[in-house]
């Protein structure tokens, strides 16, 4: 599996630039560049909300189930596009919000819930399992 590009500040903020000073095309900038044409309209959406703050690198965080809840509810009574939601949020990806969506319309809240790593906090004992602090 390879591991995903990671594009430099300057380098964002310059194709951002571009296509905001309309010097070329979001289509034919990111073309030239071999990025998905997503990709750099994120990148428009991140600055026109935040700034060039917003360029700078993403920490990956971990939402928790209220957080992205918020969201949801936040996407479906705005109107806006995954791309435009995830800008406000500083999600990192629209597909991450997508499936969030998936998730909580099949499941409800419940499945929001990220269970990752639970399993390292409990310790098998004689009598059953023993939940760590």
């Amino acid at each position: 599996m390879s591991r995903k590009q990671k594009y430099d500040y300057q380098f964002k903020l310059d194709l951002v630039n571009k296509v905001m000073r309309e010097e070329n095309c979001v289509h034919g900038l990111s073309k030239l560049h071999g990025l998905a044409k997503s990709q750099l309209q994120f990148w428009c959406k991140l600055h026109g909300h935040h700034g060039e703050k917003g360029l700078e690198n993403m920490v990956v965080k971990r939402y928790t189930a209220d957080e992205k809840l918020e969201i949801i509810r936040y996407y479906q009574a705005s109107g806006l596009s995954l791309i435009d939601t995830c800008a406000i949020f500083m999600v990192a990806s629209f597909s991450t919000l997508y499936q969030w969506i998936v998730k909580f319309e099949q499941g409800g809240y419940q499945v929001l819930v990220d269970k990752r790593g639970d399993h390292f906090k409990k310790e098998k004992t004689a009598k059953g399992w023993l939940i760590k602090k």
